[in-house]
């Protein structure tokens, strides 16, 4: 698993922050970062489940009150867990706040004084429908032996911290526009599903590559990359790429809603175009869309510049179809 160097407390920070992806695309209400030293371990006495490893205290950034959930899923992964902690109104059911909806971004952070690991967030609105969590899946193996067996000190602890980032509420509108768009799940279960979206600034240059950082959905790493291969045909190619693939994955089965809006308007017309269901596997961990783009698409370029992304919704692995 990769590690960053620290090499200040303002250069750390500034680190996190630099690892949510936003691109000025929603409106930031509120951003902040918290951090406690902690114990992590097997069998946390505290709790009397040996099947939890962390309960961290109820903090509170942006206004808002939160905790983070480490446990196991079963022999071979770990769920590390952000959960928004709803306020009294909420959980008593009182209609003008029961159905609350935080929108965000955020990095949750194990480090040392030398290092740290994140885990990255895509786009994510806390709400009832999701019980007011967000959940990372982590290899077991990894979890002890990169993330804590690396980082804990002579005292077994280490620094955990949060990273979030608050945006304005029309932005889950828009995701769940994209969200619906997938009908076919039949009785598939679910592991993960996010919106990840990338500037497109080369649209007049063939053959140059728009690529995406890499981001996590559903448990796996995805970059996404857009090139224009034949200007005169209006020819476009979109590819996502799956860089967990061999990484104690053999088949990742997914969904995937493919779109292009305007850089500054976030409920334009968009091109949407959807994609049906995919495999991803060692001998193939990309997925490539050619696509003769319609006249109106070209209404959606402003200056050269506008945003692609995927909707991806990610499946159990185990169940083939």
């Amino acid at each position: 698993m990769n590690h960053h160097n620290v090499t200040s407390e303002d250069r750390y920070i500034k680190d996190l922050k630099s690892l949510i992806v936003n691109y000025n695309l929603y409106d930031i209400i509120d951003e902040e970062y918290y951090e406690w030293s902690c114990s992590i371990n097997n069998n946390n006495n505290d709790n009397n489940n040996e099947s939890i490893y962390y309960i961290s205290p109820i903090y509170k950034i942006c206004d808002k009150k939160w905790q983070i959930i480490i446990k196991d899923i079963n022999n071979s992964l770990i769920s590390l867990i952000l959960r928004l902690v709803p306020d009294d109104k909420i959980k008593n059911n009182e209609k003008e706040n029961v159905n609350e909806e935080v929108n965000s971004k955020f990095v949750i952070s194990f480090r040392n004084h030398r290092y740290f690991i994140p885990k990255v967030s895509s786009f994510y609105c806390f709400n009832k429908e999701n019980k007011y969590q967000h959940e990372f899946i982590i290899n077991k193996n990894t979890f002890k032996n990169d993330i804590v067996g690396f980082l804990i000190d002579e005292n077994s602890k280490m620094d955990l911290g949060v990273y979030i980032q608050i945006y304005k509420e029309n932005v889950y509108d828009y995701v769940k526009e994209m969200k619906n768009l997938i009908k076919n799940d039949s009785n598939r279960k679910i592991i993960g599903e996010d919106l990840f979206e990338c500037p497109l600034v080369n649209w007049c240059s063939i053959g140059k590559l728009d690529r995406s950082p890499e981001f996590e959905i559903g448990g796996n790493k995805w970059k996404i990359q857009f090139n224009r291969t034949n200007i005169k045909k209006n020819i476009a190619t979109f590819k996502l790429i799956n860089s967990s693939i061999g990484d104690n994955t053999e088949f990742v089965f997914v969904n995937l809603v493919l779109y292009i809006r305007k850089f500054y308007e976030l409920h334009s017309d968009e091109t949407k175009v959807f994609i049906s269901f995919q495999c991803f596997n060692k001998t193939n961990n990309e997925y490539t869309f050619e696509k003769e783009l319609n006249p109106g698409t070209k209404e959606l370029i402003e200056n050269g510049e506008a945003i692609f992304g995927f909707y991806i919704r990610v499946y159990n692995n185990t169940v083939l179809f």
